[in-house]
């Protein structure tokens, strides 16, 4: 899995502050019961994150970092649909030190 977050970090009037992270991950899809709905996954990967602020219109300061990312999360089986809802959660060590939930719907 690969994805690129963008992030809208709060800065006080006159500072502009940005904050991006580019992730590439592999899961493992646990063996389940044919009649659940449920789908888990787990796996791990890396995290490269980068955040920079200065003042509005100025020169800014930035930092690039790299990292490892730990995820867990599950998709849903639904009847009679292309669509696969799915909710995950992230937490990342080194790089950009968070933690992200994330739901949506894969097709």
């Amino acid at each position: 899995m690969v994805s690129f977050d963008y992030f809208f970090p709060s800065a006080p009037a006159g500072v502009s502050a940005h904050y991006w992270e580019i992730n590439g991950d592999v899961a493992y899809r646990f063996r389940v019961p044919a009649r659940s709905s449920f789908r888990p996954y787990a796996g791990g990967g890396l995290n490269i994150a980068h955040a920079s602020a200065g003042p509005s219109g100025g020169t800014s300061v930035g930092e690039t970092k790299a990292g490892l990312n730990l995820l867990g999360g599950t998709t849903f089986k639904l009847k009679g649909s292309t669509l696969t809802p799915f909710a995950e959660a992230r937490g990342e060590v080194g790089g950009g030190k968070t933690f992200v939930l994330t739901g949506g719907v894969r097709f």
